[in-house]
């Protein structure tokens, strides 16, 4: 049977940087040019810091690269800074992300969303917190859950994460307000979403009962400034100042980093990160009982905010007929490829309707491996992401009746789009699929 995988195309669409910036750079390479060239035929050599002028053109060129770069990271979508950091990111999850401005505010916090990712399957929000009262800092918590047009839809990698606000990092922002980043993703969204989607997230604030403790240890970072240059013992230094200008708070010595007994005596125990300690009775218990934390509800924040859903870049192939190998036949549940996630869901059905039969097919196949057209293995995005399942073991189980060996998993989006991908197993090729022309 003959099938044309070459129906996508998405080098038209393949942009590293924004027009302006790449234009500012040539503009800025061209002038430093002329002047040196004029420079040179004068041949006259001016000292700057102990460099001569053609030295310092270029180094002054490095200078404004690296500025530029990271004014770019500073000022592209949030959402990509929460997903990867300030590393690269591919063009087309940058052509997805999308800048929100939608906030609200309780007790003296503000919680804003400001960037959406959506790929047709699911979408990744991130979110700010800021405290207008930075010496009383609190615990706030992504509600579990999101209504989108009305639906309600399940909330993962970022709900129940208790975030201390403000953020005892390093000031980033002439404002001294330290804030908080976050974000989460969606389920899979069942229904179809079109045109512009509106979301309504809710984030809880908890506040200490008694009182917050900061506990360390001998060998924490603060006791052991001289192993650190000077740009990181300044961060350190700063991060525990931060602490110690909360009013609500004590900072253990760390020979008195006694948890249980802090926690008996209803102080909300950190770290000097901001991480809660939970008891150790209480461990598995989950943070959907704050009083294991010693807080207390004191409000609720209901954001509401809307995104497109038309700035999606994916390649699904998950309506492609069965395919017949020389065994048995592949049948694609799911396989979906997008900036934001990596979903492969297959089947083998053996000839034979019995579960020996399946389990004969998972132990010859083994393994799957995802490999570009060069057989090197594809590179995933470099962000948080909670597996659905392990995306090296075979299952089986019933599927329409009979029995198939079953391959499922869920990765991050890819790094760098490949001209092609293969499922390869221990048996060979599987499937191979275009990705571009």
């Amino acid at each position: 049977m003959k099938r044309d995988w070459n129906k996508p195309n998405i080098r038209d669409a393949y942009k590293p940087v924004p027009k302006a910036f790449d234009k500012t750079v040539s503009a800025t390479i061209q002038s430093l040019q002329r002047e040196d060239e004029s420079n040179q035929r004068v041949k006259r050599t001016c000292f700057f810091f102990g460099t001569t002028r053609r030295t310092a053109v270029f180094a002054a060129l490095c200078v404004l690269l690296v500025g530029m770069a990271v004014a770019y990271a500073i000022t592209r979508p949030a959402i990509l800074n929460w997903l990867l950091g300030y590393g690269n990111a591919n063009p087309f999850l940058e052509q997805s992300a999308q800048n929100i401005t939608a906030e609200n505010s309780a007790d003296h916090i503000t919680a804003r969303i400001n960037g959406v990712v959506y790929d047709g399957y699911q979408f990744a929000f991130s979110y700010e917190l800021e405290n207008d009262q930075p010496d009383q800092p609190a615990m706030v918590v992504l509600d579990g859950s999101v209504l989108v047009n009305g639906q309600t839809l399940g909330l993962k990698a970022g709900m129940y994460d208790p975030k201390l606000v403000p953020d005892t990092r390093q000031d980033i922002l002439p404002v001294r307000r330290n804030p908080t980043d976050g974000g989460a993703w969606s389920l899979p969204v069942q229904q179809e979403l079109t045109d512009e989607v509106t979301c309504e997230v809710t984030f809880i604030i908890y506040r200490p009962i008694k009182g917050f403790v900061v506990v360390s240890d001998p060998e924490d970072n603060i006791y052991h400034l001289d192993a650190y240059d000077a740009d990181e013992q300044a961060e350190i230094l700063d991060s525990w100042n931060t602490l110690r200008s909360f009013k609500n708070t004590i900072i253990a010595d760390c020979t008195d980093n006694d948890i249980e007994r802090w926690s008996r005596d209803n102080y909300t125990v950190i770290d000097s990160s901001g991480c809660a300690y939970m008891s150790e009775r209480d461990i598995g218990k989950g943070w959907d009982d704050a009083n294991l934390f010693n807080l207390r509800e004191t409000a609720r924040i209901l954001v509401t905010f809307t995104f497109n859903t038309d700035t999606a870049v994916v390649y699904d192939f998950s309506d492609t007929e069965d395919i017949e190998l020389s065994d048995c036949i592949l049948h694609i549940h799911r396989l979906r490829f997008s900036p934001l996630t990596t979903i492969v869901d297959i089947s083998l059905i053996p000839m034979e309707n019995s579960k020996a039969a399946a389990q004969e097919l998972a132990k010859r196949y083994g393994p799957i491996d995802l490999l570009d057209e060069n057989g090197a293995p594809l590179i995933y995005a470099d962000m948080e992401y909670e597996f659905s399942s392990n995306p090296w073991a075979t299952e089986q189980w019933k599927d329409n009746g009979g029995w198939a060996c079953t391959y499922s998993m869920e990765m991050p989006g890819l790094q760098a789009w490949p001209e092609s991908i293969g499922i390869i197993t221990g048996w060979g090729e599987l499937l191979h699929v275009k990705i571009n022309k």
